[in-house]
């Protein structure tokens, strides 16, 4: 399983391929979100937070506030 994606890496996954990577741990969450987060931009009054273990509610990897 990879551990660094790019832009067209994340495009073209599938919800399976997500929930495998969910299943093989905190490392893989970790990166899988951090992927995302760097990849999105946001105004710089707005926070942006990861999710590692379900500490908002378990249902988006990032959360953008």
């Amino acid at each position: 399983m990879k551990t660094e994606y790019t832009p067209e890496d994340l495009a073209c996954m599938t919800a399976e391929e997500f929930e495998l990577c969910r299943e093989a741990g905190h490392e893989f969450r970790r990166n899988l979100t951090h992927a995302v987060m760097v990849m999105l931009e946001v105004p710089g009054s707005w926070d942006m937070n990861g999710e590692y273990a379900g500490e908002y509610g378990g249902l988006f990897p990032v959360q953008i506030r």
